[in-house]
């Protein structure tokens, strides 16, 4: 889920949550793998922005052994009512940190602002979230 913040349900949360598709990381080519997980590829001796749709996910707590690592695809996304998710006993989206990388990327993949870390931290700040 990308949107809203991490906790769902909370008071006045919006009534839907915006959420990507994800897909197992083993389905892609190694190179193409490589490009999810660094986001950069080098070109003439450059680092590129690799993939900008794409975001890399860690394995999920448990499966770390397996190697079940993930990536969303940020031009798949799908509005979901709360009551689905809660219903199935969702009860987070992802993590502070998570977020933050994503939001990252997203600016970075629909407007090509190449924010930092910290910028966007500094921006979920200024609206009082972090």
């Amino acid at each position: 889920m990308v949107h809203p913040s991490c906790e769902l349900g909370a008071k006045g949360a919006p009534s839907g949550v915006q959420a990507v598709r994800v897909f197992w990381l083993r389905e892609v080519s190694k190179p193409q793998g490589a490009e999810v997980m660094t986001g950069y590829v080098e070109v003439d001796g450059h680092l590129r922005v690799a993939r900008a749709h794409q975001v890399y996910l860690a394995a999920v707590p448990g499966h770390e052994k397996l190697g079940e690592r993930m990536f969303a695809d940020l031009r798949r996304s799908v509005r979901i009512p709360v009551e689905h998710l809660q219903a199935a006993g969702r009860v987070g989206a992802m993590s502070h940190d998570a977020r933050v990388a994503v939001l990252r990327r997203d600016a970075y993949f629909r407007y090509r602002w190449p924010l930092s870390l910290d910028d966007v931290l500094n921006l979920e700040r200024f609206r009082g979230l972090a």
